[in-house]
């Protein structure tokens, strides 16, 4: 029975228990320590096994059970790993492909966009002058003047001093 656990055992802490039922039965229970409480995947790892027979039959399969619940604990914890693993060098691998694509998009963006801001600034200067070169003061109108038609043309100057004085 502890050739069975062995492999178990070099692994985690196991907590076995044997109690007496009615009829002449006996449970036994074999109950691994989760080594991580935070980690779904190792609470798995940490499912009890409970069997329940007579003595005679406890003595004839119990090893058995043993044996193949050790083994499943075993291949799972392996393939569990053998996953992150691989979902380690995946991550890694995405990584590193997101990081080329984006020093690529930089340099390609980068060689022209000074250029461009440049001529931006200068387009956006010659605007801002001819903006407020073109702006003539707009006539100053209260709500009991006469209509701009009667003033007359709002660009014009005079009409702007009419409309002030």
């Amino acid at each position: 029975m502890f050739t069975e656990l062995a492999p178990l055992l070099a692994d985690r802490t196991l907590l076995l228990t044997l109690s007496a039922l009615p009829g002449g039965l006996i449970r036994a229970n074999v109950i691994p320590k989760c080594r991580n409480e935070t980690d779904p995947a190792e609470i798995a790892l940490a499912t009890p096994l409970s069997v329940t027979g007579t003595a005679a039959d406890l003595d004839r399969d119990f090893p058995a059970q043993l044996t193949g619940y050790a083994q499943s604990i075993l291949e799972t914890d392996s393939t569990l790993n053998q996953i992150r693993e691989m979902h380690k060098a995946a991550v890694k691998e995405l990584e590193a492909e997101n990081k080329k694509a984006l020093d690529a998009k930089r340099k390609t963006n980068g060689s022209s966009k000074p250029a461009a801001k440049a001529d931006d600034k200068a387009d956006a200067k010659e605007d801002t002058k001819k903006a407020t070169e073109s702006k003539m003061p707009s006539p100053v109108v209260s709500l009991f003047d006469e209509p701009p038609e009667a003033i007359g043309v709002a660009g014009d100057a005079k009409a702007a001093e009419q409309v002030t004085t």
